[in-house]
Formats: C-alpha cells, sequence, structure tokens
C-alpha cells in the first residue's frame, strides 16, 4: 500500500471521475490510453490480460500509451490532499497527531511515484520540525518519549526508510528516550543515518552531543567503532590514553577498543615521537599482556585474538622507523612470556604473536657498538622468528589510502610492487582482492601497460592455492583491456598458463568461469591470440567446460562471449562446429532463457556462425530459430538481443528450408515492435529489415 492510497482512505476524498478507472473505482498509477480513446490502469489490463474490460477485444498494446497528462493530474491531486492532511493533523490533538504521524510514513517508502514521495517528504519533515521545536513542543515531544519502545523503534525505521535522517536526530535531541531504543551496531540504520560510509558532517557533530549529553558513552563507543571524523576520533584517544595513565583497572574488551581506535582512525604518522614512544609503551606493556592473559585467552575465541594481534602488527608497521627506543619495551615477559608461554606455539594465535615480533624487529631498534639489543629475549626469540617471513608492512599500511585514489596507474603500482615483495600469498590475495573490487565493473577505464605485473601474476597462477586463482585471473582479465598488454600475454605465454589451469582444475566451476571470462577478454582485437587459444585446443576445453556445468550462468555467458570472439576465423568456426559447439550454445540458451546477457552473446555467436548452409541447417534442426525468436520476445527492450538475434536469423533465412519456419506470426509482431520503438537505432533496423526482407 502506498502513500497515494493512505490519502485517500484516511481522508476520505471524492476523487474526480477523470482520474479512476472505470473497471475497478481506483485512482490511476499508471493510466494506459489505448486506440480507442477509453483509458484503463495497465494493473487492470494485466489482470485481463490485455483484453478490453468493456469489449472484451484483445488489445494490440503497440497502439496504447502511457497518458502523461492524466497522470499528472493524478500526481497534482495527491499532492494538494497530502498538504491537507498536514493541514488537517495540526488541529488534532497530540496523541492523534503522533499516531497520524506513524502511520502515515510507514506507507512513504513505498510510495513510487517520485514526485509524490519527495513532497510527502517535504511535508513530513517540516511538520515534525515545528512540532518538536515551536509553540507548544514540550507537550509534543513528552508524548513522543512516553510511546512504548516498539513505537519509537518502529517510527525511527520508518523516518529512515524514508530518507529523514535529519528528522531522526531532531528526534534524539528532543526526545532523548529514543537513544534507547536505537541500535547504534546496526551498519544498516547507521548508513540510512548518514553517520558511517556516506558521512554528513553536521549530522555526525549533533549525534555526538546528543549522545555526549545524554551521557550516553557506551553508544559512542559503538560509534567510534564504525570509523568518524579523525578530530573527534582524537578527542576519544586522549580520553583512552588518560585512563591507561591513571592506572584503572583494564579490561580486554577496553583494550581492545582502544587497539581499534588506533587501527581505524588515528593517522600515527602525524605524530610526535614523544606521542609515539607513549602508545607503543602502552600497547605492548599495557594492552599486549592483558590481552593475552590466560583468563583471556580461555574465555575469547581464537579468531578475535588473532585479528587484535593482526591489527597491533599493522599498527606498528604505520609507526615511522625509531632509534631512540629503549629496549625494556622488548621485556621478557612481554616477547616471550606474554605472547608464547602462556599459548601452545603451534596455535594460530602463536603464528600472529611471531608476526607481531617480526614486526617489531623490523620497526624499533637502538644501536649499541654496532649491536641490536633486544635485553635478554634476543637468543630466546630467534629460533621463533625464523618461522616468519619478514614483511614489508610499510607497503599494506598504503594499501588502503592509495585504493581512494581513482588511479589505475597508481592502483597498478600498488599491486606490482605488493606482488614483487615478501608479503604472504594471503596478504597478496587481499591486495588482488581490492584491485578487483574497485575495476571489475568499469569496463571503459583505459589500463596502462603493465608487463611485469603480469608476469607476476602468471607466476601466482602456478604458485598460489585454488582459492586465489579466481581473482588471479579476475585481475589479468582487467589488465588484459588495455591494448598494449593484450599482445605481452601472448608473450609471456599466459594463454598456456591460463589453460593449463583449466586442465588442471576441471571440476572447479568458479576457475573454469574466470579462466573462460580472461580467455574471452584476452581474444578481443587480437588475431594472434585467437590463433593461439585455437592451437592450444582452448576451444575445446570451453565446449567441455560448458558440458560440464550447464546450470552456471556465469559460466555459461562468458563461454558464449569467448566463442563468439573466437569465430571469426574460419578454422575456429569449423573446430567449434565439429564438436557439436552449435548444439551447446543452444542449450546455454534453453538453460537460461532470462539471461539477458546470455541470451545477446549467444545470438551474436549463432550470427558468426551461420555463414554456410551446413551450419544453417544444424541450427534449425536443433529448434535454434524457436530459441533465438523466444529470446527476443523475452528480452524485446535489450537492444543487443534483438540486433545479434535478427542478424543471426537473417543469416538463417538465407537458405529456403528455413524461411518457411520463420513466417509465423510471433516473428511479425516481433519485427512490427522493433520497426515501431527503435527507428532511432540504425544498427537494429538495419537487421531487422534483412531479416524482414528474407522472410517476404
Amino acid at each position: 500500500m502506498s502513500i497515494s492510497n493512505y490519502l485517500l482512505s484516511e481522508l476520505n476524498v471524492k476523487i474526480p471521475v477523470t482520474l479512476i478507472d472505470p473497471t475497478t473505482n481506483h485512482i490511476f498509477l499508471e493510466p494506459i490510453t489505448l486506440q480507442t480513446g477509453e483509458t484503463f490502469d495497465r494493473s487492470t489490463l494485466q489482470k485481463t490480460q490485455w483484453i478490453n474490460p468493456e469489449t472484451n477485444e484483445l488489445i494490440d498494446q503497440s497502439t496504447t500509451f502511457l497518458n502523461l497528462k492524466i497522470q499528472q493530474q493524478v500526481t497534482q491531486f495527491l499532492i494538494n490532499e497530502a498538504n491537507q492532511f498536514f493541514k488537517n493533523l495540526i488541529k488534532k490533538n497530540v496523541n492523534e497527531q503522533i499516531d497520524s504521524i506513524i502511520s502515515f510514513v510507514s506507507f512513504l517508502p513505498h510510495e513510487t511515484n517520485i514526485t509524490i514521495k519527495q513532497e510527502s517528504q517535504t511535508l513530513m519533515g517540516n511538520f515534525l520540525e515545528k512540532q518538536m521545536n515551536g509553540i507548544g513542543s514540550k507537550t509534543f515531544n513528552d508524548s513522543l518519549s512516553n510511546l512504548n519502545d516498539k513505537k519509537k523503534y518502529k517510527l525511527i525505521l520508518y523516518l529512515l526508510h524514508s530518507d529523514l535522517p535529519k528528522i531522526v536526530i531532531s528526534l534524539f535531541e528532543n526526545a532523548p528516550e529514543f537513544l534507547k531504543v536505537f541500535p547504534v551496531d546496526n551498519p544498516q540504520l547507521m548508513t540510512k543515518l548518514k553517520l558511517v560510509n556516506d558521512f554528513n558532517p553536521d549530522l555526525i557533530d549533533r549525534f555526538i552531543q546528543v549522545l555526549v549529553s545524554q551521557k550516553s558513552y557506551y553508544q559512542v563507543e559503538q560509534y567510534f567503532d564504525y570509523g568518524i571524523p579523525i578530530e573527534k576520533a582524537d578527542e576519544y584517544y586522549e580520553g583512552m590514553i588518560d585512563q591507561f595513565n591513571e592506572n584503572r583497572d583494564i579490561t580486554p574488551s577496553f583494550c581492545e577498543h582502544f587497539v581499534n581506535v588506533i587501527y581505524n582512525h588515528l593517522f600515527l604518522s602525524t605524530r610526535d615521537e614523544d606521542e609515539l614512544l607513549l602508545c607503543a609503551n602502552i600497547l605492548l606493556k599495557k594492552c599486549v599482556p592483558i590481552i593475552l592473559n590466560q583468563k583471556n585467552l580461555i574465555q575469547t575465541e581464537e579468531q578475535k585474538i588473532r585479528a587484535i594481534l593482526h591489527k597491533i602488527a599493522l599498527i606498528f608497521a604505520c609507526f615511522p622507523t625509531i632509534s631512540k627506543i629503549t629496549s625494556d619495551i622488548f621485556s621478557k615477559e612481554l616477547l616471550f612470556v606474554s605472547c608464547f608461554s602462556q599459548v601452545n606455539v603451534d596455535t594460530k594465535i602463536a603464528h600472529s604473536g611471531r608476526k607481531l615480533i617480526s614486526i617489531l624487529l623490523q620497526r624499533f631498534y637502538y644501536v649499541d657498538d654496532g649491536r641490536i639489543h633486544f635485553g635478554n629475549v634476543e637468543n630466546k626469540i630467534s629460533r621463533m622468528i625464523s618461522y616468519s617471513v619478514q614483511l614489508p608492512f610499510i607497503l599494506l599500511a598504503q594499501i588502503n589510502q592509495q585504493f581512494t585514489e581513482n588511479d589505475v596507474s597508481k592502483h597498478l603500482s600498488v599491486l606490482s610492487e605488493a606482488m614483487k615483495s615478501r608479503l604472504l600469498w594471503e596478504t597478496k590475495l587481499s591486495i588482488i582482492e581490492k584491485f578487483v573490487d574497485e575495476y571489475s565493473n568499469r569496463k571503459n577505464i583505459k589500463i596502462p601497460l603493465a608487463e611485469e605485473l603480469l608476469s607476476e601474476l602468471f607466476r601466482a597462477i602456478r604458485m598460489f592455492p585454488l582459492n586465489t586463482l579466481p581473482s588471479v585471473l579476475s585481475t589479468i582479465e582487467i589488465i588484459s583491456r588495455g591494448s598494449d598488454n593484450k599482445p605481452k600475454i601472448a608473450d609471456q605465454k599466459g594463454i598456456q598458463i591460463i589453460l593449463e589451469a583449466m586442465k588442471m582444475n576441471q571440476q572447479n566451476p568458479q576457475i573454469q568461469s574466470f579462466a573462460i571470462h580472461t580467455l574471452w577478454e584476452i581474444s578481443q582485437y587480437s588475431t594472434e591470440n585467437r590463433q593461439i587459444i585455437a592451437n592450444l585446443n582452448g576451444i575445446l576445453l570451453i565446449l567441455n567446460t560448458m558440458e560440464n556445468f550447464r546450470k552456471n550462468s556465469f559460466l555459461q555467458t562468458y563461454s558464449c562471449a569467448a566463442l563468439w570472439v573466437l569465430e571469426v576465423t574460419e578454422r575456429n568456426r569449423n573446430i567449434i562446429v565439429e564438436h557439436n559447439g552449435i548444439q551447446s550454445i543452444l542449450e546455454s540458451m534453453k538453460f537460461h532463457p532470462k539471461n539477458g546477457e546470455l541470451q545477446a552473446n549467444a545470438c551474436g555467436s549463432l550470427w558468426n556462425l551461420a555463414v554456410n548452409e551446413e551450419n544453417k541447417r544444424i541450427i534449425a534442426q536443433n529448434q535454434g530459430i524457436k530459441l533465438i525468436l523466444n529470446s527476443m520476445i523475452n528480452h524485446k527492450n535489450n537492444e543487443k538481443v534483438l540486433k545479434y538475434a535478427c542478424g543471426a536469423l537473417a543469416n538463417i533465412a538465407s537458405i529456403e528450408e528455413n524461411i518457411e519456419q520463420l513466417k509465423n506470426q510471433q516473428l511479425k509482431e516481433i519485427l512490427d515492435f522493433i520497426f515501431q520503438n527503435y527507428s532511432n537505432e540504425p544498427s537494429i533496423i538495419k537487421q531487422a529489415t534483412r531479416l524482414s526482407t528474407r522472410i517476404n
């Protein structure tokens, strides 16, 4: 139910007859006018399956149109009623006003008419602001505060889903009782409130002031865990430092929170040396021993402790190298007893502890007679250090910052440096995944030459674990979009390596999918790459994979696309046909009729294949004409499907025996639809004209 329906039922107004569907007597939502001049709502015609409710005759949909004039009149009528609703609301008592508001706003998120929704949002916002801050606001705010928790939560939820975050903050300011029911640890609601991800500085400032004024310190802590402006984090960080310095009883959760505040919010490189030494002492001499306390280790999940140790390691990776730090920070009690004596050395916690020590050894030292000293722990930890790789974490510390910049050259540089470094493969994978997330859907961006990086990625295919290969292959696919990189892939035997990965992992649909996606990209605009793929039996591998994973929509989509590109040469077309490639493409169409991208790629592939009489017969004999026609009907708003389908059918129709199959009412109707709706798309009209000429 939309806000429109609610208004009409609440106000009980008389609707002008020109704005009502004559069959249902409901106000028009989408008024459709017929060729005969009658107007019905689209929902009515859909229910009658496009049979005229007045004459019982079948309606030709191509002759109907959305009546924008009536739709505008409906919109204006409902906006007037919304204004009247709020005028009437002023006259009601406070409790009635609040009940009406909750009812009104509950329907607002479901309103599909953008104009009505925006106007209703403005009216709702203005009314609430006036009632909460104007004359008599105390009575109104007290009544809000007295709502039960369920109604308070509902009101917050409705306002957020109606895109009214400022009103929610006003609620918190004027009726602080609402804070008690608001879950600060709910990411979805915090995002809706514009306090995380899409920051709104004014709202953030107001929200924090409300929390502090109400002494809601726990909610302040929860909010700081999400990420906030750096000046606010500084204030909070300093308050926590004071608590450590006052030697209060510090809990493991407080230590973890301190680590999170530093990890998420503070730019340590901007702090002076004294501050850094203070922070290092607190982290190493107070936080780590408490976190690794025997009791805490027993009570806390191993994964959580490992995550905290990892964050501490990364914090120290961001520290500038300090030469004046004293060796007492690296005391025996901290590095040996705290990290290892209380923990089985074989556990993953111990492994995380070794990583932390590795970082400390890199970042902190002081020199005496040319020797690095770590008190009396040096010999005892040397054996343990041998288990840990010396990692260049400075690179890691820069990743997040650099990946916020919109510069593909810098991102490729980060990725290349990471791949060449001595980072563990898990860390390299996380950087690769960041790159894929950033660029997988950005199709038109210019990718510069990245020869050295490609070399490292091909090495990774052979050396990294199986679960990393999809991301590695996706990265190669993104890089290969750059025309300069396509020949470099062939030069480095990259195609051979990708096909090897496919052969060795034939039962792994993920690896097969991303490998074929990559083959499709590197085949485009590269005759040499297409030839290499064919020579190395890549076409057979693709066809075999299609057969093995017929239900995998992503895999089938890019398999059809890859075959389409490879079909440019006659030799490749013959290979595809000889190994039942036409039948395989048609099977994909049959299994995934609703996938527009797959249908477009399949039709394009069949268009290329239908260049000789034998192939045209094979397509027709395997229900290809019917499948292509179904694709056009199911995707008549998809320009690519229509163009490639018309092209394929025009080729198929060049032999007499296929023409009879094409002379049917469905094709005539879809061609009429194309000529009426795509007159401004010459490439579609050209293929539709070819097809129409041949069958007539």
